[in-house]
């Protein structure tokens, strides 16, 4: 696969955890009880695979090749697709905070958790779709054939490459026990 088809996978991978997730959030609001054990379950999910191994590939193989080809680190879309990033982060931090307190109250907890959750959902949906149908067929177009296969080679080699598969092996089995727990 190609770069812009890994990206595009994690896509449909994260997708499935967040639909997943949304199944979560529904049943712990029907019930009035929130698993805290199977929110950080998601969680490691969010943070392992989208915040260190899907950003890793775009923020240190795709964006530098953008800018290689003369798009400012400081403009569009790399600005853009960065604030969102930082924005991704900030809600996990905070489903992750509210993860681990012992206050406030359990109602009160497990409000802001649904909140927060749903937040994210709807976020990182908006966020994948903007990057799929807009920025990944548009930088294709834009890099040469040996810029892609560069691109491709430097996905699959290195040190950094055997840490990936390694990390992406486990969280899919993650990301599938998350799926069929709550789909």
């Amino acid at each position: 696969m190609d770069l812009f088809e890994t990206l595009v996978d994690d896509h449909r991978l994260i997708s499935r955890v967040l639909n997943a997730l949304g199944g979560f959030l529904d049943e712990a609001e029907s019930s009035g009880v929130l698993d805290f054990v199977e929110l950080n379950r998601f969680i490691v999910f969010f943070r392992d695979f989208v915040e260190l191994l899907h950003h890793e590939r775009e923020e240190e193989i795709l964006f530098p090749a953008m800018e290689s080809v003369g798009y400012s680190k400081k403009g569009a879309p790399l600005a853009h697709i960065h604030d969102q990033h930082e924005r991704e982060c900030a809600l996990l931090l905070r489903l992750r905070k509210l993860a681990v307190a012992t206050s406030p109250a359990a109602a009160a907890r497990q409000a802001r958790v649904l909140e927060t959750g749903r937040e994210l959902i709807e976020f990182e949906q908006a966020h994948m779709q903007q990057e799929n149908d807009l920025l990944y067929p548009a930088m294709k177009k834009e890099f040469s054939g040996q810029t892609l296969a560069a691109l491709s080679r430097k996905l699959n080699t290195g040190q950094a490459a055997e840490r990936r598969a390694t990390d992406q092996a486990w969280l899919k089995t993650l990301a599938d026990e998350l799926v069929r727990a709550h789909t």
